[in-house]
């Protein structure tokens, strides 16, 4: 989050005072009696934290909404997440501090009280700092990379948690402060992040959250609607505090060259509501109106403590709403039925319209307005060739190491290679997109893995040659393609190459079918061409190209789009002073209708022939096919003994060569003949296959 520094701020801090000001001078459209109650209404002071509850933007709720609309790990998304813990925890803050100083003013605390927290919180501080967290991190390097964490480590933890609520409560502070700061302190992500998730994330998540919500829900009463003036004056007053967030939201994003209707986007995500708001409603509600209150406090003590070990994120989900419920309840902060419900209504419709439309209206990628043909097909032979090399474990790394360099072409051809490694977020909820090397050339160290070293150490080795940058993505599968695409976008990339491990015994079944879920939205958003690796499950883990380094290419030939990208790519291998290459074109047994797409086919082909005419490192060879079992027979007996065999997505032929064969496909992303490469058939050959899908 700290890439976005002063922007978040700014940002998160307009959220909260723009509204608050606006709403402050609002305030006099409603009618006081006594001084101190609100007609509708209840107490006057219940109008100030309404306020605050409009203005505040709970982190745990933005990012499981942005999460369920799949944008956690766009830049908008980041941006969102990072303004919205700087909200969370800042009105956070202010209300436990307003809370306190005025309990002290109003004499309510005595001064052995007021040293007895003081104490309180330096012990605390002191435990957490010097023991909870070189302990918690001595378990995460006690426990071997790809491991699971020693069961009573667990134990101890969860018991650790329940002391500090215990030593909270004593020492006159909140049950919720001891284990939240836990939860803080705690290592995200795997191991420790990630195991505490699974042993304990199911109870506030799929036991007291819908409790909660049923209570919420229950005591929604329209019969106690008595002033409908009174009703609706406080839903526009609610509706003009979101309004009044997004503005102010959108005036500094502009300022910071976000475009407008982005910077609306951004306001709307501001405006999620859920829990927080409505924990917060329920206890300032009439505590002999609405019952349920009194079981919140309850509710949310078990929910605060679970939390510390399901939580997903730096900031444990119950910080305010606790700090909310028990600060209030002291407060005397009252809402009627009838402010309850608008309150409620209110909180519900403005996520719903925000986030209908966000997912309507914000295009993350934003691909359409990408300029120029990023294809291999129209890049020029001097021109740097930029690539993404994506991998979701270790498996491929020599494969691609390999391509790489075959990829490099000659000497005077510069290259520049994006290694992005692809990680499932797991024990947190913020994605991120880690650079590893800075602008000057420097490279932090810190939070790379071994797959980025061996790439950086093949870069050290061609001196100058060919440029890494090392990326790691961290986010869920199901959105990772925005993280491939957005970086496509942001470097210019001319070909992404995704990996797609064979279904053989042996085989990470985790990582298949991640790469079949990446690999259609990659196709689709893509605004470059798309490479698919296709390798067996099991390579091994190379540290450098090889001294004598050796690769053998086969490019299977139709025509169309794809399979000139194909031949494309085969051409600038075949370059490389070490690469040898076969050109296998297959042509119609009878002539087809000459077309633009058929001349375009013969115009390429003949430029390849005349480029290699005196390469005696390749060869061309031509096979007439008339139907689909003879081209299907040509590629099983074709020659086994090469490194990698290259062909388009989508044929020219495709109506041929897809009759009677989408029954008993496998894997259709991969097109028809890069499903029969792929396909047990092959699962004895020595080569890996890359389809090639061009960008148009």
């Amino acid at each position: 989050m700290l890439q976005f520094g002063k922007k978040a701020f700014v940002i998160a801090v307009s959220a909260v005072v723009v509204p608050l000001f606006i709403l402050s001078q609002m305030k006099s459209l409603f009618k006081v009696q006594r001084g101190v109650v609100i007609e509708g209404i209840g107490s006057r002071l219940a109008l100030d934290y309404v306020s605050m509850a409009v203005s505040m933007t709970t982190f745990p709720v933005v990012a499981d909404i942005l999460s369920e609309l799949r944008l956690l790990n766009t830049e908008l998304g980041r941006l969102t997440i990072a303004a919205s813990m700087i909200n969370d925890i800042g009105t956070s803050a202010c209300l436990i501090i307003r809370t306190f100083v005025r309990r002290c003013l109003r004499m309510q605390l005595s001064f052995l009280e007021a040293a007895q927290k003081m104490t309180g919180y330096v012990i605390l501080i002191v435990l957490l700092v010097f023991v909870f967290d070189p302990w918690a991190r001595w378990i995460v390097s006690r426990t071997p990379k790809g491991g699971r964490v020693w069961e009573g480590h667990i134990l101890m933890i969860m018991l650790a948690a329940c002391a500090m609520g215990a030593f909270s409560d004593a020492f006159l502070l909140s049950h919720w402060e001891g284990p939240v700061y836990m939860g803080l302190l705690m290592p995200d992500g795997p191991p420790l992040g990630t195991a505490l998730v699974d042993r304990a994330n199911f109870v506030p998540t799929e036991l007291l959250l819908p409790l909660i919500f049923l209570n919420a829900g229950r005591w929604i009463d329209f019969t106690m609607i008595n002033h409908p003036t009174v009703f609706v004056g406080l839903v526009l007053y609610m509706f003009a505090g979101y309004a009044a967030k997004v503005l102010a939201v959108m005036v500094p994003a502009i300022y910071w060259n976000i475009s407008v209707r982005n910077a609306a986007m951004l306001g709307l995500m501001l405006n999620f509501n859920g829990l927080g708001q409505i924990a917060s409603y329920m206890t300032y509600a009439d505590q002999h109106s609405v019952k349920a209150v009194r079981v919140v406090p309850i509710t949310l003590t078990l929910f605060s403590l679970s939390i510390v070990f399901g939580h997903d994120s730096p900031l444990p989900q119950c910080i305010h709403y606790s700090s909310l419920v028990s600060k209030s309840m002291n407060a005397n902060v009252l809402l009627l039925p009838q402010a309850y419900v608008a309150a409620i209504l209110s909180c519900m419709t403005m996520t719903v319209i925000s986030s209908t439309l966000v997912a309507i209206f914000y295009d993350p990628l934003n691909a359409r307005h990408v300029m120029g043909c990023r294809t291999l097909q129209h890049l020029e032979p001097q021109a740097e060739f930029r690539l993404v090399a994506s991998l979701l474990d270790e498996e491929p790394v020599a494969l691609l190491l390999d391509l790489v360099e075959a990829s490099r072409g000659n000497e005077q051809s510069p290259m520049c290679v994006y290694v992005l490694h692809l990680t499932e977020i797991m024990g947190r909820a913020t994605s991120s997109l880690i650079a590893h090397k800075n602008k000057k050339g420097s490279i932090d160290t810190r939070q790379m893995d071994r797959l980025h070293r061996v790439f950086i150490n093949y870069e050290q080795l061609r001196e100058g040659m060919v440029v890494v940058q090392p990326f790691t993505a961290i986010s869920p599968y199901k959105t990772m393609h925005h993280d491939i695409c957005s970086l496509v976008i942001e470097k210019n990339v001319h070909l992404v190459i995704v990996p797609f491990p064979r279904k053989e015994p042996g085989a990470n079944v985790e990582v298949h079918q991640a790469a079949r879920s990446i690999i259609p939205n990659v196709l689709s958003q893509a605004p470059c061409s798309v490479g698919i690796l296709v390798h067996h499950p099991i390579t091994g883990f190379g540290q450098t190209v090889p001294l004598q380094y050796r690769y053998h290419i086969k490019i299977l030939f139709w025509g169309g789009a794809d399979d000139r990208e194909a031949l494309s790519f085969g051409a600038r291998m075949a370059r490389h002073v070490a690469v040898t290459a076969v050109v296998l074109r297959f042509l119609p047994a009878v002539d087809l209708e000459m077309d633009e797409d058929l001349l375009q086919d013969e115009d390429l082909f003949n430029e390849f022939k005349t480029e290699h005419a005196e390469n005696e490192r390749v060869a061309v060879e031509e096979v007439a096919v008339s139907d689909v079992e003879e081209a299907v027979a040509v590629i099983r007996y074709m020659e086994k003994d090469y490194d990698l065999v290259i062909v388009g997505r989508r044929q020219a032929w495709n109506s041929l060569l897809s009759e009677g064969m989408d029954d008993w496909s496998e894997s259709p992303e991969l097109g028809v003949v890069g499903d029969i490469l792929a396909s047990s058939e092959f699962a004895n050959s020595s080569f890996s296959v890359l389809v090639v899908h061009q960008y148009v």
